[in-house]
């Protein structure tokens, strides 16, 4: 199924959980796959982790994510789809939002 991200992960993994309900509560597209369920998956993980089952780690497309924030997943994703309908040019968006140059209370920072 294309448009979406796969998400490995361990059960119990704080870090998977913490991704995938912030994948969720943002609605990007995602599969969750436990290591435990799909062994040729867990496989590829290590194969990209130096051995290692890291959880979570984000397949989307080609690309593979370790350890994601929701929004590298959301960014990778909408780059996916946007070069496969061919409306932009092969070029990254730049991963993060605005610099907050207040503090707490709302007075501006030296």
């Amino acid at each position: 199924m294309a448009g979406h991200a796969t998400v490995y992960y361990k059960p119990g993994c704080p870090f998977g959980l913490r991704l995938r309900a912030a994948l969720r509560a943002h609605r990007v597209p995602y599969v969750a796959i436990s290591f435990r369920d799909d062994e040729a998956g867990a496989a590829q993980v290590r194969a990209v982790n130096a051995g290692n089952e890291i959880s979570p780690t984000v397949r989307v497309g080609d690309v593979w994510l370790t350890n994601p924030r929701w929004r590298q997943v959301a960014t990778e994703l909408a780059a996916m789809t946007q070069v496969r309908r061919g409306t932009v040019p092969l070029r990254r968006a730049a991963v993060g939002g605005p610099i907050c140059t207040r503090g707490r209370r709302g007075k501006a920072r030296a």
